[in-house]
């Protein structure tokens, strides 16, 4: 396994520079122009010109990229973490080769290039791709998908599954015990989102994800049972930490504050394995609670009233 030592004590340090619940606090008295500034003074978005908050936000996210990248040069473990930009551009390119659909602008935070992606997803080169991405445009290639909705849920369905691979030949315990908990939280959430919307159990059973530590079949029965009966379930058969978070959602409705709960119990897992400073398991932490500061970044900017996840606790 590798030693994490040096990049877990460095990441450590970064973490005091996270905002704080009053710098939080701050922002959310600043009118639009003030949050731009406040953010500035805060250390955010000092190289964007455009002041616009998506703009500085996506430079965090891309700096963040780029930290982990210079603290661990030759680990692939930072790509773990930034799929999801991977996946829009893939998605995004392959609706304009099926459906001459017009294409949004390219994520720079993912580890493909744009030349990259479009000489293996228009031109139809792929072999000199980086695994697991190699792997799903050749199964995407193997496919006749008739609309962009059957494109999306297969590209999202199968990277799972290679990306899972992925990890498990790393061996490393605590990147298998991040992707499960992930997993089980993003299901539990598209779970409550379907419910309140009332969609239809296809389409939520579509934004399910399979190889957390619950069954995707188990999930769906949830579908149909009382709130009372999903907290009684995750007590007595899944992940009983989370039956609190569960019923607190339940009064109160705050969808804020039970992702927060989850992710601090994400956080709370991974903290028993970073006892070990040789193990990944501080910087997946520190990447995390990055990740909820952009949330709550986004989320205030577009409600000064928004509930937060960093003051849920």
């Amino acid at each position: 396994m590798t030693d994490y030592t040096f990049a877990s004590a460095l990441l450590n340090t970064k973490s005091a520079s996270l905002l704080s619940k009053p710098q939080f606090r701050e922002l959310k008295t600043a009118d639009d122009e003030g949050y731009i500034l406040k953010l500035q003074s805060f250390g955010y978005g000092l190289d964007d010109k455009s002041k616009a908050v998506d703009a500085i936000i996506a430079g965090e996210v891309l700096k963040l990229k780029e930290e982990l990248i210079e603290i661990m040069p030759y680990d692939n473990l930072p790509s773990f973490f930034f799929t999801k930009y991977d996946l829009t551009n893939i998605r995004s390119l392959y609706k304009k080769k099926f459906f001459q659909a017009e294409t949004g602008p390219f994520e720079i935070a993912g580890f493909l290039s744009e030349k990259e992606l479009s000489q293996a997803i228009i031109k139809d080169d792929y072999y000199g791709l980086i695994e697991p991405y190699k792997q799903l445009i050749t199964k995407v290639d193997e496919q006749f998908l008739q609309d962009s909705f059957e494109l999306v849920t297969f590209i999202q369905k199968t990277f799972q599954k290679l990306l899972h691979e992925q990890i498990l030949k790393r061996k490393d315990s605590s990147l298998e015990k991040y992707f499960a908990i992930s997993t089980d939280i993003n299901n539990l959430l598209s779970l409550l989102r379907g419910r309140k919307m009332k969609l239809e159990a296809r389409m939520i059973e579509e934004n399910l994800l399979e190889l957390g530590s619950i069954e995707i079949s188990e999930i769906k029965d949830l579908l149909y049972v009382s709130d009372h009966e999903i907290v009684t379930r995750f007590s007595t058969l899944y992940m009983a930490r989370f039956c609190e978070p569960l019923e607190r959602y339940f009064e109160s409705g705050d969808f804020a504050t039970l992702e927060h709960s989850l992710l601090t119990i994400l956080l709370d897992e991974l903290s028993m394995d970073a006892i070990d400073i040789k193990s990944s398991a501080a910087i997946i932490m520190y990447i995390i609670r990055k990740q909820i500061e952009i949330i709550d970044i986004r989320r205030l900017y577009l409600n000064r009233d928004a509930k937060l996840m960093v003051e849920a606790t």
